[in-house]
């Protein structure tokens, strides 16, 4: 059977979803932190029918894109059924993107509406609308914006046939599980194919979705309680956060996925541990590999979907042998192309086949082992990263004529290096402040060096695997020992995240290669409430990340007493002059201000407020004059100006 027949088999994806739910109208299938008890399939249809009819009410239709930007939770999914329902295409943003970025993907892909806190209001307000287009299986379904190598970010466009695709690579191995509904964690970003696939799992299968919050999901101790606390079953984590989070995540996770990374060395016991390869130009996993023991060079496995075949390519296009190395390459006909980039998306496709630039053999036991890539890219903690996007941000900020950037690997981590020439006016803070407004934290690079000589190739290109490694052995600073408890915790973590004997106050994160997982290592170890992965990257030392952490706790306490001051605003009793507010009730006897006397009496408490044209230090002075000769007076003041 071809790939196009097997395809054809599959129930539309509206079709299956529209059986589930009169099926199991009150099956729970989404939660959040705002919806700790979950939402069911009816109310999610129901929800979901809102933005259709919304959609619908406003011309959005077939091949028109909708741009979702939705806080983290429930409601992005939400609107992602609701897009579908209307036969139309989204692309989604988590609420952290830079908004640069946000700007230019609105544009790109040209979306007609906006889904936000905004219009979502207005989609409530909409009667649900019942049923749904019938999309054809070529027409635009979403797009998966990914690091691109014109150095703005690349719209990877799916059609209505990736929805039946991504039925042919579901995991086998969860299908033994038919009497319960399984509990899945969603950690990866909304903006990953993950997230375009959550919706489906609703629609297909039985599983329920709780959505991790993003300040949990940066914290290793805070995840592990997630997944305790919400029994969670199924959980997909890149290596390199399976590294930091441990072999310990707790009685309930049954079924680990892993991949988009090297997962070399991994194991976990008394859990299906799976490494799986896929991309953001699939919407099904290509390969699976069941991981039984901890491997030195761990495999992608074998060709996962039915009527999927891997063909291995050398530069001409022609297979290799089993043991040689060539590049993935497979048959994908619902992936559209790249929006707005022909050249790049013929480069992709070449003779029928998607060339995921991915370079790997096959074994004699027919596993798939990846080597490398024939192109830059860098996959960076689950993410693909291309160097002409971060170079794209420094030549804007600096206005250099060269720069390049380059990945290091390492079985622990991945760092980026930014290689320039001459002089910055800049300092490497204000560098990577002014590229986060335009890329996300991931893509920050670790180091900055400065080069004499141009590493080059015969042909005069770069040479990019020549650029020298950065040296990590970086001079730190004096010590200096922390002063407070907040300063303590802080360097105890960087010694933890960073394998210090010591740390001292002025030790920069940045300068010691830094990164995001090490900046959620930080945050886990410091044990401190108002931390957070952002504070680590913009106070960079313990005592700038200390002094950020003191600045939120007065805001908070600041916000704590307006809170209060409004919430006892309707008990207040006035002063207009010498008489106090004559509405005012209770067991309050007399109240005047005259001159530098104050005469209160009452027999419970009391709070009052001061007209802004009070002398606030004559008051206060007559009020201590008060309290001095009657000692058994207690009173608590607020005075407004």
């Amino acid at each position: 059977m071809d790939l196009q027949q097997a395809v054809k088999n599959i129930p539309y994806a509206l079709d299956a979803y529209q059986r589930r739910n009169e099926q199991q109208p009150e099956e729970k299938i989404l939660f959040d932190r705002e919806h700790p008890d979950g939402l069911t399939r009816a109310e999610v249809d129901a929800l979901s029918g809102r933005v259709y009819a919304w959609l619908k009410g406003n011309g959005v239709g077939r091949e028109d894109f909708v741009l979702i930007a939705l806080p983290r939770g429930v409601l992005p999914f939400i609107a992602m059924i609701g897009v579908w329902k209307a036969g139309a295409a989204f692309t989604a943003v988590e609420e952290n993107t830079p908004t640069e970025r946000v700007e230019f993907i609105r544009r790109d892909c040209g979306c007609k509406l906006v889904i936000d806190p905004d219009t979502w209001q207005e989609i409530l307000s909409e009667a649900p609308l019942a049923g749904y287009e019938q999309a054809d299986d070529h027409d635009a379904a979403f797009a998966i914006y990914t690091s691109g190598s014109t150095g703005t970010p690349k719209g990877v466009l799916h059609e209505y046939g990736s929805l039946r695709m991504n039925c042919l690579g579901a995991a086998r191995s969860w299908e033994a599980d038919t009497d319960k509904t399984l509990r899945a964690a969603m950690i990866s970003p909304l903006s990953t194919i993950a997230a375009a696939k959550l919706p489906l799992d609703d629609m297909y299968r039985s599983i329920c979705h709780f959505i991790v919050p993003y300040d949990v999901s940066r914290n290793t101790e805070k995840l592990k309680a997630y997944l305790r606390d919400n029994r969670i079953d199924i959980a997909f984590f890149p290596p390199s956060l399976l590294r930091v989070l441990g072999a310990d995540l707790g009685p309930y996770p049954k079924y680990v996925s892993t991949g988009s990374e090297a997962a070399d060395g991994l194991y976990l016991e008394n859990v299906y541990l799976e490494n799986g390869y896929a991309m953001s130009e699939s919407t099904f996993t290509l390969c699976r590999f069941p991981i039984d023991r901890a491997y030195d060079r761990c495999p992608i496995g074998k060709p996962n979907p039915e009527g999927i075949e891997i063909h291995l390519l050398d530069p001409e296009g022609n297979e290799v042998k089993d043991g040689e190395v060539g590049e993935i390459c497979f048959e994908n006909p619902f992936m559209r192309g790249y929006i707005h980039q022909p050249e790049a998306t013929a480069r992709a496709f070449r003779g029928g086949l998607f060339h995921s630039g991915d370079l790997a053999k096959k074994s004699e036991d027919g596993n798939y082992y990846l080597i490398g890539r024939v192109d830059d890219m860098i996959k960076l903690n689950g993410n693909r990263v291309e160097p002409a996007e971060i170079e794209a941000a420094f030549r804007r900020i600096t206005g250099t004529d060269w720069c390049a950037a380059r990945g290091f690997v390492s079985p622990e981590r991945t760092i980026v290096c930014l290689y320039y020439q001459g002089e910055l006016t800049q300092s490497e803070t204000a560098l990577r402040e002014e590229m986060r407004a335009s890329l996300p934290d991931y893509m920050i690079p670790t180091h900055f060096m400065r080069l004499e000589d141009i590493p080059l190739l015969p042909n005069g290109k770069l040479d990019r695997r020549a650029l020298p490694a950065p040296n990590t052995e970086v001079q730190r600073p004096a010590y200096v020992a922390p002063r407070t408890e907040t300063e303590r915790k802080l360097c105890k973590a960087f010694e933890a995240a960073f394998g210090l004997s010591r740390a001292g106050i002025h030790d920069d994160f940045h300068q010691l290669g830094g990164d995001s997982l090490r900046s959620i290592e930080i945050v886990t170890e410091a044990e401190l409430d108002m931390l957070s992965v952002v504070d680590v990257f913009d106070g960079r030392t313990p005592e700038g990340i200390a002094a950020l952490c003191a600045q939120k706790a007065k805001k908070a306490e600041e916000e704590d007493l307006e809170a209060l001051a409004l919430e006892m605003k309707n008990s207040f009793h006035y002063l207009e002059g010498n008489n106090a507010d004559p509405s005012a009730t209770g067991s309050m006897e007399t109240c005047s201000f005259d001159g530098d006397v104050v005469t209160v009496g009452f027999h419970m408490d009391q709070l009052f407020r001061f007209g802004p044209e009070t002398d606030a230090e004559r008051l206060c002075a007559a009020l201590n004059a008060a309290l001095a000769n009657r000692p058994g007076l207690a009173m608590d003041m607020i005075i407004d100006h």
